[in-house]
């Protein structure tokens, strides 16, 4: 094992800031410090740093670009390559920064960057005796902060938003050290860029605040049988009747390996923001409008939708969305635990492909030939469906994947998940966030390959990439999601317009404004390739993020003014 060079100065400097370091010569603490939760990487940072609050954060970044080291945040240590922890750089863990606070009105919540996803559902149900939620996405331990930047979808998308688009307001770290408060009164256009912008490229983000959303509401779950042979006829027959749902609905189908000669088996689940009575009500309306596949749903209807129970929010959103709860632990438990998931630490990685139109069969039929080799008893595929068409088109459907819920194969995990975006995030104003693939996408897809044991997790990841090449040929335009850090992108796509589309000429000239030393470089960045401007492309970027600034805030004036989202 090569260590990475100890900088001394550079940990002298963090010292006489009080500020709690690990390096190579702290063994073995070093090699658990520097983990991230996929195995497929490791790196050797020069440092480990544990700040406790903004002042130390702040004072963590100037010794770094004192002494010429990059800073990398970490938070739930999610990043797809494990872009957290990066030889030669400095990493600031943020976990001891992770208290949510909500508001005596209990119309929004102030959050630390590190907390996790789960702690700040949990949090919220309890400071709010059960009638106050956020927005969160697949998994309880992925950090607050790089689900937010990079957009943040989930299950409740199509009922309150992205992440990004109930982010009021911010504090954050530039590339010199300096502390700012991004609002709608001041630095709106750093604000813009946080709401999808991408984590840990611009500005080092230490606190958010959001508008909550109400939960008081009952939950209906649904659950259906599908047969296997008509996977590919209902799964593109979803795509389209999932917009004649309202905007209370989410629901997915999943395709699990179940048996030992490759066999498919294909369940549709859901919940609906209601009750019982409600839902099912609007279900069957739906249903009865559909000829094609009249004989299949109406016979699903009258069996197992009938089946679904009514549950408070908490419990749907453990249950229902894709946690289960690990032995031993209540649902609250669960969630505001990161400890609970210890195990879902694999060889991983995901590739994503945004569609602005809906898969075609041949697409959707290329995910089923590679469902049929993962592991038994592994869900490899979910398209979960939690938005409605804004307009006559599919402008608004949505999709996600069951990441953890099922055993994960020692042969080599396949999941894909569709998740489907829309509703109340395509509602959102064009410019005030940089969320913009995700915004007017009509799905993503993402193909996670993933196993306990490293070759088989390669195999995995070929196999993943060939199938995302089958489908990138399907699609006019490729997009993939900025979260997810896939650097095999340079090879055959421009990796910005990719990742930024629409917001791409903003996001770099906010990345030339709050860190124009590049000292929060990533794997793919921006400074590099835009190196500096010109006096005349200067002075357009300042009348661009003005312009991009304003949006901003009168998107946050409208988060302050309107009551949260209710059931």
């Amino acid at each position: 094992m090569a260590l990475a060079p100890i900088r001394g100065s550079l940990v002298q400097c963090l010292r006489d800031n009080n500020i709690d370091v690990v390096t190579g010569t702290d063994y073995p603490t070093y090699l658990e410090a520097s983990q991230t939760f996929s195995k497929l990487f490791r790196s050797w940072p020069s440092a480990i740093a544990y700040p406790n609050n903004t002042e130390e954060v702040a004072a963590a970044v100037k010794c770094a670009a004192k002494y010429n080291t990059a800073v990398r945040p970490r938070c739930g240590g999610h990043g797809n390559e494990g872009e957290s922890v990066t030889t030669g750089a400095l990493t600031l863990d943020l976990s001891r920064m992770s208290t949510v606070k909500m508001a005596k009105d209990g119309n929004s919540v102030t959050v630390q960057a590190g907390a996790r996803v789960g702690t700040v559902i949990a949090q919220l149900w309890k400071q709010s005796n059960g009638t106050r939620g956020f927005p969160g996405g697949q998994r309880p331990t992925v950090g607050i902060s790089g689900y937010t930047l990079g957009g943040g979808f989930g299950g409740t998308t199509r009922w309150a938003g992205l992440a990004g688009d109930n982010l009021i307001a911010l504090t954050a770290i530039d590339g010199k050290g300096r502390i700012l408060r991004a609002d709608h009164t001041k630095n709106s256009d750093l604000l813009w860029v946080s709401r999808g912008g991408g984590g840990g490229r611009i500005a080092l983000i230490t606190e958010f605040v959001f508008r909550t959303m109400d939960v008081s509401t009952k939950v209906t779950q649904l659950s259906a049988l599908i047969p296997r042979d008509r996977a590919v006829e209902v799964t593109n027959w979803w795509q389209t009747w999932q917009s004649s749902l309202s905007n209370k609905f989410t629901t997915r189908v999943d395709y699990t390996n179940n048996t030992d000669d490759g066999q498919v088996s294909v369940e549709l689940t859901g919940w609906c923001m209601g009750g019982q009575e409600e839902c099912e009500r609007e279900l069957n309306a739906t249903i009865a409008e559909d000829k094609p596949v009249l004989d299949l749903l109406i016979k699903l209807s009258e069996s197992d939708l009938t089946q679904a129970i009514q549950d408070v929010y908490l419990n749907a959103v453990v249950n229902g969305i894709g946690w289960e709860v690990p032995e031993g632990y209540t649902a609250l438990e669960a969630v505001n635990d990161p400890q609970a998931w210890l195990g879902e630490r694999s060889y991983y990685k995901y590739k994503t492909v945004i569609l602005q139109e809906p898969l075609p069969p041949e697409g959707i039929q290329a995910v089923l030939d590679y469902a049929s080799s993962g592991e038994r008893g592994t869900r490899v595929f979910e398209f979960q469906v939690t938005s409605v068409a804004q307009e006559a088109s599919l402008a608004c459907s949505v999709v996600s994947c069951q990441l953890g819920g099922a055993p994960r194969g020692e042969r080599g995990t396949r999941v894909f998940e569709f998740q489907a975006l829309g509703g109340a995030a395509a509602e959102v104003p064009k410019l005030a966030t940089a969320a913009a693939n995700l915004r007017t996408a009509g799905a993503i897809l993402i193909l996670r390959a993933n196993s306990k044991n490293e070759s088989e997790a390669l195999i995995a990841l070929h196999n993943a990439t060939q199938t995302i090449d089958k489908l990138i040929k399907l699609v006019p335009r490729y997009q993939a999601y900025v979260s997810f850090v896939d650097t095999d992108i340079v090879a055959f796509a421009d990796w910005q317009s990719a990742y930024y589309g629409d917001a791409l000429e903003g996001v770099v000239c906010a990345n030339l404004k709050y860190d124009p030393s590049d000292i929060f470089t990533m794997p793919l960045d921006l400074a590099s390739d835009n190196p500096g401007l010109s006096e005349a492309d200067s002075d357009k970027c300042n009348r661009l993020l003005r312009k991009l600034g304003a949006e901003a805030a009168a998107w946050s004036r409208h988060l302050m003014k309107n009551a949260p989202a209710r059931g």
